[in-house]
């Protein structure tokens, strides 16, 4: 018996089938537009050495999934990373459930990977809050596409998205196993003007008014 994959965008759209064809993710050209924007605190660095960094603290979270265990007939819970300069996508990636994802304590899990433009994660809700008081946590850095240049044009915005995939294996029409993909929950940080601290050759920088600002 096959195993034919499809992806689903079931949080924005229960009907909308993207592809047949295994999704390398289900970033969008344009920033999704229900996706949570309720973070207390958010940050988001882009360097001239080609490296990222982003940062959504105590945002609203009903729970993560668990990204640390999967096979093709038992898929779990998968992150995507979507960056957008002026609405426009310049780099997405997948942080793929699996052995590169590992438990870091209680309600925590980390990520590496040595390849792709998403090298390190760490997702946590604290053990005491149960995803419900907004103390959701999620880091992420790696490196930036070879073609990315800065600085960023005068007025330009930034919109980071971090997407929650979560995979099914159901029966198909003709009996098949079909393995369904669906965007199950956004959160995203969007900096224009007021939130741009730094943006030159060397580095681009953006936090909200309540964000520490990064370290290096």
């Amino acid at each position: 018996m096959s195993l034919k994959r499809i992806t689903q965008v079931s949080f924005f759209s229960a009907s909308l089938l993207v592809s047949t064809a295994w999704a390398e993710t289900l970033c969008e050209p344009t920033p999704l537009p229900n996706c949570e924007k309720g973070q207390q605190q958010a940050w988001v660095k882009l360097k001239a050495n080609g490296k990222w960094m982003a940062k959504w603290h105590k945002g609203s979270v009903a729970s993560f999934g668990n990204p640390t265990e999967s096979d093709e007939l038992n898929p779990s819970t998968s992150y995507d990373l979507c960056l957008y300069v002026d609405e426009s996508l310049v780099l997405d990636d997948r942080a793929a459930a699996g052995a590169e994802w590992s438990a870091a304590g209680p309600n925590k899990v980390k990520y590496k990977s040595n390849d792709g433009n998403i090298r390190k994660m760490m997702i946590k809700v604290p053990a005491n809050d149960k995803g419900n008081s907004g103390k959701g946590k999620i880091k992420a850095k790696g490196v930036l596409p070879e073609e990315f240049t800065l600085p960023l044009e005068v007025g330009a915005s930034v919109t980071m998205q971090f997407l929650q995939i979560e995979a099914e294996v159901i029966e198909g029409e003709e009996g098949e196993e079909v393995e369904v993909e669906a965007v199950t929950a956004c959160w995203g940080a969007e900096f224009g003007l007021d939130g741009i601290k730094h943006n030159s050759s060397g580095k681009f920088q953006a936090r909200n008014k309540k964000a520490k600002p990064p370290k290096d």
